[in-house]
């Protein structure tokens, strides 16, 4: 057995703001205890104004999951020199990352922090600018079993529900996912297309994401800010997107390249949704691109269905105000 004592020191000298622990008899039968962690993406440099031209939400301007992921297999391998080495590191522990188990809610679970207003975790009562994620091992923890008990860090404060632009977020903790900015910045078809409504008088010059909630939210002034050479980072696109190079003549795989590392050059955010946030951040003060790509689409080799559906946000757009379309 593992003294989980020796667990959280040596997860505070990697860099992680807290763990928790979790049996996992009623999450998997495959392992025996959930490491539930956090890790702080509060830097100097990621502060850039959510009116910024190009803005990218700050959770994602670096790979911060995966630099996670680096520090949890750090993890898993000093628990592996704490155990007899009986078995492959692979069957002793495995990390678990934006998979089919919950990280939020094992983070409730475990301790690890509390429910905000934003549907966010607050972690050691230091506000929700931290990404979560899991190391699964298959080794008795030394570890006390208490019980959780929730508190309401947010008080009386709704400073997130009122300043969610397109109220998604409502009382009792309540959140409507599907006017979320932040969750349609990687969507397509209609349930993008559907909401356009409360989309375009609230995108404004963004590329991709929102994190109004989690800025105004007061708890985040005891998260301390980290200092550091942000193209260090893995998978760091900056605070920021432009795409002067590849406007005029549109290319299958253009956009992702600029992400590679990155979240945004995953599989699951079409790259067709990058190119139509693009279009969507020149809207508003610079509708002759919108008109430049509407031209090349045509002329691109992106797939037919990409280019019909780039082709109709351009002429969804013309209902909120004139485009001209040759």
């Amino acid at each position: 057995m593992i003294s989980n004592s020796n667990i959280i020191e040596k997860a505070k000298e990697l860099g992680l703001e807290k763990i928790a622990f979790l049996h996992t008899t009623e999450l998997t039968n495959d392992f025996k205890v959930i490491i539930s962690a956090s890790l702080s993406y509060n830097y100097n440099w990621n502060n850039e104004s959510e009116s910024a031209f190009g803005y990218i939400a700050r959770y994602t301007t670096a790979n911060f999951y995966k630099l996670l992921r680096i520090k949890l297999k750090a993890l898993g391998d000093f628990i592996y020199q704490q155990t007899e080495m009986t078995m492959k590191k692979n069957e002793l522990y495995h990390i678990s990352i934006n998979s089919n188990l919950n990280d939020k809610q094992i983070a409730l679970q475990s301790g690890l922090g509390n429910i905000l207003n934003n549907s966010l975790i607050s972690v050691n009562h230091k506000g929700c600018k931290f990404v979560l994620g899991n190391l699964l091992i298959n080794e008795d923890v030394d570890m006390c079993d208490s019980v959780i008990h929730q508190v309401n860090e947010c008080g009386s404060c709704h400073l997130c529900i009122d300043s969610c632009p397109t109220g998604a977020l409502k009382e009792n903790r309540l959140f409507d996912k599907s006017i979320c900015l932040q969750h349609l910045s990687s969507q397509i078809g209609d349930e993008f297309d559907s909401k356009l409504d409360y989309i375009i008088p609230h995108w404004n010059e963004r590329f991709f994401g929102c994190t109004r909630c989690v800025d105004v939210c007061p708890l985040n002034n005891k998260n301390q800010q980290i200092e550091c050479i942000a193209h260090e980072l893995p998978g760091y696109i900056g605070t920021v997107f432009t795409a002067d190079d590849c406007l005029k003549t549109i290319k299958k795989g253009e956009f992702k390249k600029k992400f590679t590392g990155n979240q945004l050059g995953a599989n699951w955010i079409p790259e067709v949704a990058l190119i139509r946030n693009y279009i969507l951040m020149n809207f508003k003060n610079n509708k002759s691109i919108c008109m430049e790509m509407y031209n090349s689409i045509d002329k691109s080799d992106l797939d037919t269905a990409e280019k019909k559906y780039l082709k109709k946000i351009i002429l969804l757009l013309k209902n909120y105000d004139d485009i001209s379309i040759k």
